[in-house]
């Protein structure tokens, strides 16, 4: 099954954490890769060039430029993994490398 390792939290980082997470991170992609785990993995661009698109009145859709305020947690990268059950990509999730925020383990569904 598939899931989703979504990367939630702040998006500063000091010069010295930033080389650190990116060596972690290539230490980890690396592991899923060799073992054939790895579906897709990157991070996100900067809130400043988000966009919200959302429902309107009528049916229509507004489009809103961010960055958004109202935004406690952004959603900073994410993994798709293959895993043989949660609690395998639970075990994953667990190695994200992080100061502050979240990771959140969501199985994907199929259509």
């Amino acid at each position: 099954m598939k899931y989703l390792l979504a990367i939630k939290g702040g998006e500063t980082l000091s010069d010295t954490d930033r080389k650190r997470f990116v060596e972690e991170h290539s230490r980890l992609r690396d592991d899923l890769i060799r073992l054939g785990k790895l579906v897709d993995s990157n991070p996100l661009g900067p809130s400043t060039e988000m966009v919200r698109v959302q429902a309107a009145k009528g049916g229509g859709r507004d489009v809103i430029d961010g960055p958004f305020t109202e935004t406690k947690e952004l959603l900073g990268g994410y993994y798709v993994i293959e895993a043989a059950s949660r609690n395998e990509a639970v075990e994953w999730a667990k190695r994200i490398p992080l100061t502050s925020g979240r990771v959140e383990v969501y199985p994907i569904a199929r259509m």
